[in-house]
């Protein structure tokens, strides 16, 4: 969701050798939250991956 207010939500999620499982994770968070209907912020961290994470 993009908008011009300021954000609400800010969601951090920390991966590591996860490529597999980042997909349908996204589509999940953006799905509820875009329900919700207030402005977010999702952000993925990778700290070494050995996969394409």
């Amino acid at each position: 969701m993009r908008t011009d207010s300021p954000i609400q939500f800010s969601i951090v999620v920390p991966f590591l050798n996860e490529q597999e499982n980042i997909p349908p994770l996204y589509m999940k968070l953006t799905e509820v939250m875009d329900g919700i209907g207030e402005p977010y912020e999702l952000v993925f961290v990778d700290d070494g991956s050995k996969d394409n994470t």
